[in-house]
């Protein structure tokens, strides 16, 4: 039985950059982020592209995060 000790002790993941989306119109984050099947959330997307506020326009070029084992 794996107990908590146990789980401490797994590799943690890290953030990597995977490519580039442009923003179209009617994207929010929360879509940009199901449409890359989840594997991110929008504050993801928020830090990678140094953003302060969840707010994006058509047009914007925005780095996409993956997460990778370290």
């Amino acid at each position: 039985d794996e107990n908590i000790t146990d789980i401490a002790y797994h590799e943690p993941q890290s953030r990597s950059i995977t490519g580039e989306y442009i923003v179209e119109n009617g994207d929010t984050l929360w879509k940009i982020c199901r449409k890359y099947g989840g594997a991110f959330n929008p504050e993801d997307v928020q830090k990678a592209n140094g953003l302060h506020s969840d707010k994006i326009r058509p047009g914007q070029k925005l780095r996409i995060p993956s997460f990778s084992q370290s």
